[in-house]
């Protein structure tokens, strides 16, 4: 059993934001169809995190340019306050101008996981950039460097270790970027960025598509009209394997074919309590970007067929069902193969997933049990840079079920 001494003190943070009021700005008004109500808390790490499902508290700042490094008590108690499991109160470059409010920080950390057999820590630092401009144009930028140390097996395991990387005398070194450049309104989302995306509500990883990926850089429009909800997201993903040009490995090491996702959802609130959506996502590559997949208004499935079944499509849809006690019965599903007159037949290519659960909110905690099947070889396809797998953009295709039952804070 893994010990993580580093989730306690952000579970108490959470605990005291909560009960803590104070004068911030949001980073969006928008209400993404991203914005799941169902999130597993119990990080591997608090580098792994999506800064699209997290709203940045601007701390109060005079107006003009403040730092913290006017006199040695400033900077003393801004030193304090960085050990501080409590809500920031100070930023370490803020701007306030009724145009642009700006926050910079800089952020730094050690991160120990112990187990049974060894154990591996995990020091970084980083910086992080929040600013709105002219009221509709947001921007956040968060990178980190860090360094593993211990044993490497055990350390490559991490889910931060999932793209660039270099292993050096025992240790591993990596970094990552995320960010995003948003127009927002209480209607409308434009945004160009590098994060990741779940797709429904979900405890332990979504079936139709999950975060547990490297970030990758995407285009992203959402939609809101009365009870409707529209998204359209296209993104550049990094494919598993190389191809084969040159039979040098020096070469071949590196070419890597273009590996693509788009996505398109419709959500419906159909009721008060009542939530329903529905949607399509495609991986295809090793070709450039395909307009096809840009149409947001049409049927990508009836489109792939028309290019020669070459790409990896998958449907999906679901149910967000508000109970009493304000308990959350949530329920989604993805197939991969449309085929009516097989479709309740043993056929080895009726492929799909099933997930739901049911969420109790407490005054301290949430209780929680999801129940997840995903038939075999539901996310393969015959080229290797379209699977949806190696910790991918959805489930590995050796999962076949799986329950998740537990508290979260």
């Amino acid at each position: 059993m893994t010990i993580k001494f580093k989730l306690v003190l952000r579970y108490f943070a959470v605990i005291l934001t909560l009960l803590i009021i104070a004068q911030s700005l949001s980073a969006s008004s928008f209400d993404s169809i991203f914005d799941n109500k169902v999130k597993n808390r119990f990080a591997e790490s608090l580098l792994h995190k999506s800064a699209l499902n997290q709203s940045f508290e601007y701390v109060p700042a005079e107006d003009g340019f403040v730092h913290r490094f006017p006199s040695f008590r400033e900077f003393g108690e801004s030193f304090v306050e960085a050990f501080d499991i409590g809500s920031p109160q100070r930023a370490l470059f803020s701007y306030r101008h009724p145009d642009l409010t700006a926050d910079f920080n800089i952020y730094a950390g050690y991160e120990s996981n112990l187990h049974e057999d060894d154990s591996y820590g995990f020091l970084y630092k980083g910086w992080e950039v929040n600013a709105i401009a002219l009221k509709k144009l947001h921007l956040h930028t968060d990178w980190y460097n860090g360094r593993f140390y211990g044993d490497p097996e055990l350390s490559g395991t991490n889910l931060l270790v999932n793209s660039w990387h270099k292993t050096d005398d025992r240790t591993i070194t990596t970094d990552n970027m995320r960010g995003e450049f948003a127009y927002v309104d209480k209607k409308m989302k434009l945004a160009i960025g590098r994060n990741t995306f779940q797709v429904g509500n979900s405890l332990s990883g979504s079936v139709i598509l999950s975060d547990i990926t490297n970030d990758y850089g995407y285009l992203l429009g959402e939609f809101k009209l009365g009870d409707f909800s529209f998204a359209l997201m296209h993104g550049s993903l990094m494919a598993d394997s190389v191809k084969t040009l040159t039979g040098s490995h020096y070469y071949d090491s590196k070419a890597y074919p273009d590996k693509f996702i788009s996505l398109h959802q419709l959500n419906w609130q159909a009721g008060k309590n009542t939530e329903l959506f529905l949607g399509e996502s495609v991986i295809y590559g090793d070709r450039g970007i395909d307009v096809n997949y840009l149409l947001p208004n049409a049927f990508w499935r009836a489109t792939e067929h028309n290019l020669h079944d070459r790409d990896n499509m998958m449907l999906y849809g679901g149910l967000n069902q508000r109970l009493p006690k304000d308990m959350l019965l949530y329920f989604q599903v993805a197939v991969d193969e449309f085929s009516y007159g097989k479709i309740f037949s043993s056929w080895w290519g009726n492929k799909y997933a099933l997930q739901g659960g049911l969420e109790l909110p407490l005054p301290y905690a949430d209780l929680a049990m999801e129940i997840t099947a995903v038939r075999p070889y539901t996310y393969a396809h015959y080229w290797d840079s379209l699977k949806l797998c190696r910790r991918g953009n959805t489930w590995c295709d050796s999962c076949s079920g799986r329950m998740y039952m537990g508290a979260r804070r």
